[in-house]
């Protein structure tokens, strides 16, 4: 009686074993399907760093400024993996800019991506530079970093 109970238990394991691995696998093969059909839907943008005109930040605060060339287009912010903004926008062409989004603490901050337009996440942080301005013309995004923000009225 009792080889047939540690029989049944080897076989209970196996069986166990056997389907989480099954499980898993299937698991794994969806999340590939879905970044597959996420770089196939997704629109693919220049982007451009621009050189950065960072001094040493004496505040630590982040914000987020979308300025020019944007015409009502769909624009996603996430920070730390968690969106914080999404809406349409389009620049006041005589601000010159389009949106604003304050992101918090820049010391709080460990990822910073933004998509326009379902494109992919672009990854835009910069940890030296308070001040993340992103400009979106001709299918070319440009981003430039600043220490010093002037207002635009």
């Amino acid at each position: 009686m009792t080889i047939l109970k540690a029989g049944l238990k080897k076989s209970l394991l196996v069986l166990g074993v056997a389907i989480t691995f099954v499980c898993c696998k299937e698991k794994k093969e969806t999340a590939k399907e879905s970044i597959a059909k996420d770089s196939i839907e997704s629109v693919v943008y220049e982007l451009e760093i621009e050189k950065l005109n960072c001094t040493e930040n004496k505040k630590d605060v982040a914000a987020l400024f979308f300025e020019g060339g944007f015409s009502d287009d769909s624009v996603q912010v996430f920070v730390n993996n968690k969106k914080v903004f999404a809406d349409k926008i389009t620049t006041d062409r005589s601000l010159g800019a389009a949106m604003e989004v304050e992101l918090g603490k820049l010391s709080m901050i460990t990822d910073l991506t933004i998509r326009i337009n379902n494109s992919q996440k672009m990854d835009i942080l910069n940890k030296t530079c308070s001040f993340t301005f992103v400009n979106f013309i001709d299918d070319r995004v440009t981003v430039k970093y600043d220490s010093i923000f002037v207002p635009y009225n």
